[in-house]
């Protein structure tokens, strides 16, 4: 695997279940609670909201963190 940065995001699910737009508001402190668990895994924070993260690292961070697979796939994008 090479050491290529790879990006992923988090956003919370609503309290209610209702629309995103209408209810998104994740538990108190639930953002900086992942924060801290990324950081520690040793993650990069690349950005944060109010309702969640996007975090980065090393393919071989991801695999042993989430317990996966990673696979680089070619993406084929007609323009």
């Amino acid at each position: 695997m090479t050491k290529e940065k790879i990006m992923a995001s988090v956003a919370f699910k609503t309290r209610s279940g209702m629309s995103l737009f209408d209810d998104f508001r994740p538990k108190s402190n639930s953002v900086e609670n992942l924060i801290d668990i990324l950081k520690k895994e040793g993650f990069d924070i690349e950005s944060q909201t109010d309702v969640g993260v996007s975090f980065s690292g090393p393919a071989e961070l991801f695999e042993s963190s989430f317990s996966t697979k990673i696979n680089k796939k070619e993406a084929m994008f007609h323009v």
